[in-house]
């Protein structure tokens, strides 16, 4: 081999023999030249020198060979950012795991996890070490726990938590020796979630028995395409043994059987230099993740590819277009029959995404593009990536016939769906894929792509259905983008841009005004509002305003009365409510609330249409919410209304806050007075005595209105937090609110931990 002639040492050369590299050659060739260093940890890497003293009678070549860790760790940087590789070394027992490759494999997954860097894990192995036996196995069953917590979306608490309870003194004094060694936890991993972290598996090697499971579970697989490299559970020589079949290792497991035939890996690379352009992308991919207002595109004309919107609903130069850099990564690319289903992976806005539908109109039929869909689903859960479906009409077209196999993937992928997760996004490009109930039923926000063919009924029916409507895809890609960026940002904080003028409230509860306009636009940051159902209200549906914003940088949740249409709450209002805080609540929005309500709207229409049931509902949601809420009280607020709008005796973490002018009572005064004195009033007016009835009535209000003060009869039975002023200052009292409503949150009822 030219590139080891007279330098390799035998091992090397045998491996250089074989067509494949030694570790530290990968190691050089993928970190940026002088970043890479080996995280040694003397626990382990100790014994190996240790056992030279204790064993003064053996050559010097057999105890490091019989004592020699078959797996290294190194630390670098690929492009600037920070990466850890763990390698397996064939060089010492083939590569096989043992008790102390175990340890150094969990010790490579907690460090990488703690200090949230990507975790390249490089296989060139043997599975098991035979050898020692069970130590061997139990090993790699804490190998199998740690491959599980680190593909999961939980904070480092958790992590913490659940790695610490190990019931083994050997893996929890290795835990103390990384903390006090490399200074963990840091302060800033004190609360939140890892944001590069992610478990990539690169086979370029042998990987089989228990490294086969272990690959599996990585959020991302890659594989390289040589006739060294595969992946197996049993190999070639127990297969011919058992079974008579003769096959070589890359007949059975190589990269054109996981790739093209199985699906298993994500990505194949036809060489070396493949394979690292594989590792930098998905290294750019993964790192310094952030939310960027604008999607960086490379430059293409958009709006061309928009116009070839007519079967095709999604292909590759479509995506590329409308996302950062051009940069578009598809997984299982190469599965065969799974071609009809795009899918993978860009930079969306700074952030990692995975964008993934149907490439026409008729949708997917295969059993291989169902894998596929799931397959994608939990690669980006694993990655903490949030989720862009795109579709027309439908996204799986079932098959005369198809056997309980396709079944089973089907009730697969829609669980995979249900499940908790990153952010999901879908963009719809027909009418009739606002229909699919079960597949749309979870997603955090529906983007319809309104079409010029569109009729009048297809129009209603789209804006009752979907949150939000557009005129074409680019559109959808950067409302999208706005939405995730909220996502991204919860546990941050975002640049403040303080609104231009204070809030517009009108003394006289009787005069409309837009809740959007005159509240909204001038409580939160400046243009930071995004209304969800946005053009349902104005074609007639609900006057509710529900949607996102930011408050001094912090993402809240806005839902809001609109008195500019009488304020009422009615049952699709309600109904409306219920769901959006169901949203709210799912994806852990503080809330802010703004009521400004008569009551609910009375009458037999009403009742008709459940508001009953409907109502209690939605009191079942907002009672068992545990976000935090600033409930604030405009002009005015009576009855259920009043309790159902977040009372601070509904529940735990809330604040509540109103206008020193603003009204709360069970009813208002006029229906008041006609409950209580409407028969004499009537009789008196009936008799000739107006004045007197009139005299009677205002006394009564002006009591009434006197005692339904906020200051006076609500505050002293403690319904009230504290009273403003004036409207000028509730931007400043909201935010204090919202701090104290925080502090004040409890955990999720239905919470793991």
């Amino acid at each position: 081999n030219p590139l080891a002639t007279g330098v390799a040492s035998g091992p090397d050369q045998r491996l250089f023999d074989l067509g494949k590299w030694p570790l530290e050659r990968w190691v050089e060739e993928c970190f940026d030249p002088g970043t890479p260093h080996e995280i040694v940890i003397e626990s382990i890497d100790a014994e190996c020198r240790d056992d030279l003293s204790r064993n003064p009678d053996r050559t010097a070549t057999a105890r490091i060979q019989r004592r020699a860790v078959g797996a290294k760790v190194f630390e670098g940087a690929i492009a600037g950012n920070p990466a850890v590789f763990f390698c397996r070394d064939s060089r010492v027992s083939g590569g096989a795991t043992g008790d102390l490759e175990g340890r150094k494999y969990v010790a490579a997954c907690y460090y990488a996890f703690l200090r949230d860097v990507p975790l390249y894990v490089w296989n060139d192995g043997a599975g098991a070490n035979v050898r020692e036996g069970m130590i061997a196995l139990n090993r790699a069953a804490q190998g199998f726990l740690m491959n599980a917590l680190i593909g999961r979306p939980v904070g480092y608490h958790r992590f913490r938590e659940v790695a610490r309870a190990v019931e083994d003194p050997v893996l929890l004094s290795l835990f103390d020796e990384i903390d006090r060694s490399f200074g963990f936890p840091l302060p800033e991993h004190a609360s939140g979630r890892p944001r590069s972290f992610v478990s990539v598996a690169v086979g370029v090697g042998s990987a089989t028995g228990l490294d086969v499971y272990g690959s599996s579970q990585a959020c991302i697989q890659i594989m390289l395409d040589a006739e060294q490299s595969y992946r197996a559970l049993t190999g070639a020589g127990v297969i011919r043994a058992v079974t008579g079949e003769s096959l070589t290792n890359y007949e059975i497991g190589g990269a054109r059987v996981m790739g093209r035939w199985t699906g298993t890996v994500d990505l194949v690379a036809r060489d070396r230099i493949e394979l690292m352009r594989h590792v930098r992308r998905i290294h750019n991919l993964c790192s310094q993740r952030r939310h960027d207002r604008v999607i960086a595109r490379r430059g293409a004309n958009v709006d061309a590819l928009d116009e070839g919107f007519t079967d095709t609903i999604l292909t590759e130069s479509q995506v590329v277009a409308n996302v950062d850099a051009g940069s578009f990564l598809p997984f299982k690319g190469e599965y065969v029959e799974a071609a009809a289903l795009l899918g993978g992976f860009a930079r969306l806005g700074g952030k990692p995404v995975l964008i993934m539908g149907p490439r026409s109109d008729a949708g997917v039929r295969s059993f291989a593009s169902l894998v596929r869909t799931k397959e994608l689903l939990r690669s980006a859960a694993k990655m903490r990536a949030p989720r862009i479906l795109v579709f027309g009409r439908r996204w799986y077209r079932a098959v005369e016939g198809e056997g309980d196999a396709a079944i089973g993937m089907q009730m697969d992928v829609v669980r995979e769906l249900a499940r908790p997760g990153p952010p999901r996004v879908h963009v719809v490009t027909r009418v009739d894929g606002l229909r699919l109930v079960t597949l749309n039923s979870q997603a955090d926000a529906t983007i319809y792509v309104r079409r010029a063919t569109d009729t009048d009924n297809e129009r209603r029916f789209a804006a009752q259905v979907a949150t939000f409507q557009v005129d074409a895809l680019h559109d959808a890609f950067d409302l999208a983008n706005r939405l995730l960026g909220y996502f991204e940002l919860r546990d941050g904080h975002v640049p403040v841009v303080p609104p231009a003028a204070p809030p517009r409230i009108p003394i006289d509860v009787a005069q409309p005004f837009d809740v959007v306009v005159d509240v909204i636009g001038c409580v939160f940051d400046a243009e930071s509002f995004v209304e969800f159902h946005r053009d349902d209200r104005a074609q007639g549906g609900s006057t509710l305003i529900t949607g996102l914003a930011t408050l001094d940088g912090r993402v809240v949740a806005v839902i809001a009365d609109q008195p500019k249409h009488g304020g009422g709450p009615d049952a699709p209002g309600t109904e409306k409510f219920r769901v959006f805080m169901e949203f709210v609540e799912r994806n852990r929005f503080p809330l802010v609330m703004l009521s400004n309500a008569p009551g609910f709207v009375p009458g037999t229409k009403q009742e008709r249409l459940r508001i009953q049931q409907i109502g209690g509902e939605s009191l079942d949601v907002n009672a068992l919410s545990t976000v935090p809420v600033v409930s604030v009280v405009l002009n005015q607020n009576f009855g259920g209304r009043q309790i159902h709008a977040f009372s601070r005796f509904l529940r735990p973490g809330v604040v509540y806050l109103t206008l020193d002018r603003t009204i709360l009572a069970v009813m208002g005064g006029p229906a008041a007075f006609d409950l209580f004195h409407g028969r004499r009033y009537r009789e008196l007016a009936a008799v000739g005595k107006g004045g007197e009835a009139e005299a009677m009535r205002n006394e009564f209000l002006d009591e009434f209105n006197r005692k339904a003060l906020a200051g006076a009869d609500a505050a002293s039975t403690g319904a009230v937090d504290w009273t403003v002023g004036g409207a000028d200052a509730l931007r400043d009292h909201i935010m204090r609110a919202l701090l104290v409503a925080i502090s004040k949150a409890v955990a999720p009822v239905d919470s793991a931990g």
